[in-house]
């Protein structure tokens, strides 16, 4: 824990094998309520299987997970998204046929029948506004900015009222204004009380946005939760990449970062 909250998602010696390859191996982690959680690491550091384990996608092959203090079943998508955990992916999910409103109302589980689209586009204006998304209901999917899909598929997470919410490489496909909106939206849903969890690949997004940051390396926990007003780029390239920045000049460092994010 890094600020005295509750734990909002723990994970317990998580270990997921493919073959003779550890995506996983024996990864511990807290994350405390209320606070935005980066997970960061070189492509194949186990940085999405987490996520997956997390949100109940994939069965690990040792390890518990459990949220707000109780355990969930692992490797149960429903369990999951029950207890509160919802993720949304880098490849968008939602129907590209399907208007807005369709969309939403496709993520609603549980919901009695409507009757009406009217009253349909009704509910589901409200919900988007309240979350500062704004499109008209009538719109298709496949029509809508990157962005814009993306704002919906967050908005369609958020139905279940998600305690914790995992954003798998969020800004991989916007653009540096998109991004800031992004951020801004994420902020919004922070001081609602979600949790929110990124995998990021970018060290300077990682520093704008997150409270926390947690390194993975090879399948393997090396750094983290760590608050990132402790860290700056230069030593968190250095955890992610697995070697030191002490005593390197400014364009070394910067060089290191590069190589981090690569």
């Amino acid at each position: 824990m890094t600020n005295g909250n509750a734990t909002a998602l723990a994970c317990r010696d998580i270990s997921v094998n493919y073959g003779v390859v550890a995506a996983l191996a024996d990864v511990s982690v807290d994350f405390a309520e209320g606070m935005i959680h980066a997970v960061v690491g070189q492509n194949g550091a186990g940085k999405t299987t987490f996520a997956r384990v997390a949100a109940g996608i994939v069965h690990p092959d040792k390890g518990t997970v459990e949220i707000g203090g109780k355990a969930v079943p692992v490797g149960n998508v429903g369990r999951a998204r029950s207890a509160g955990i919802e993720i949304v992916h880098q490849s968008f999910a939602l129907p590209p046929s399907f208007t807005v409103a369709e969309a939403m109302e496709f993520g609603a589980e549980g919901r009695g029948a409507l009757y009406s689209r009217r009253e349909l586009e009704r509910r589901w204006t409200r919900h988007l506004d309240t979350l500062g998304v704004r499109v008209k209901p009538r719109e298709r999917i496949r029509d809508l900015p990157v962005e814009t899909q993306q704002a919906v598929e967050i908005a369609r997470a958020l139905v279940t009222d998600a305690k914790v919410l995992i954003l798998d490489e969020p800004t991989a496909v916007l653009s540096p204004s998109g991004i800031d909106n992004l951020f801004e939206r994420l902020k919004v849903m922070q001081a609602n009380g979600v949790t929110i969890i990124l995998i990021l690949h970018k060290i300077r997004e990682v520093l704008s946005i997150a409270d926390t940051v947690t390194v993975l390396r090879g399948g393997k926990l090396v750094e983290g939760p760590t608050l990132t007003t402790e860290i700056d780029a230069p030593r968190l390239a250095a955890s992610i990449i697995g070697t030191t920045a002490d005593g390197l000049s400014d364009t070394d460092r910067d060089a290191l970062v590069g190589a981090a994010e690569e």
